[in-house]
């Protein structure tokens, strides 16, 4: 249903994967994606939210990790299968290092902030802007919220945020988190 196009945050071109509506357009969802980088079921809620109305942007955030899809299926694979388990964390901690560096967080909210621009330009999205984010994309939902006050709501499914008071009262649009009542901090 969608395509890739390329946007740039910066100087730095990254993927995206745009999904527009064939009809009447609601507004704009920018769809960030789990640990396990842009992949098909990404692309498929993006599509989901076209067919719904939304022009719905989903970036690749973790290109520069060269976690292409196959790689990172094999690896959600063995990590949760009991027999691999043990031999895939040491592979994913390595792949996922470069998330820790300092100017990985600064460099990944840039990128979602330019899907923020992209939508908020466009004419048919009339300004009505939403992030949504899955675990590690929780967290940029979170990240945008706090950076962008002309957000209109954020829906962090798990995700991390800041303890800081006043880095939360930064936040001007309703916040909807979801998280599993019986699951525990991983």
């Amino acid at each position: 249903m969608g395509e890739m196009i390329t946007l740039d945050s910066g100087g730095q071109k990254f993927d995206t994967y745009l999904s527009e509506p064939s009809g009447e357009t609601r507004g704009g969802v920018i769809v960030i994606h789990e640990i396990w980088a842009l992949n098909d079921h990404t692309k498929d809620i993006a599509d989901r939210f076209a067919r719904e109305g939304y022009v719905a942007l989903a970036p690749d955030l973790l290109s520069d990790l060269n976690l292409v899809q196959e790689k990172a299926k094999q690896l959600q694979q063995d990590l949760f299968n009991p027999q691999t388990r043990n031999e895939a964390q040491p592979k994913i901690r390595a792949l996922m290092a470069p998330i820790q560096t300092p100017d990985f967080a600064p460099r990944t909210l840039a990128k979602v902030k330019a899907c923020f621009e992209d939508l908020y330009k466009r004419p048919e999205v009339g300004q009505k802007v939403a992030v949504i984010g899955y675990c590690f994309g929780g967290s940029y939902s979170f990240s945008l919220a706090m950076s962008e006050p002309r957000l209109k709501i954020a829906l962090p499914f798990y995700g991390h945020t800041t303890d800081d008071i006043e880095e939360l009262r930064k936040i001007k649009c309703p916040v909807r988190a979801f998280y599993g009542e019986n699951d525990v901090n991983l």
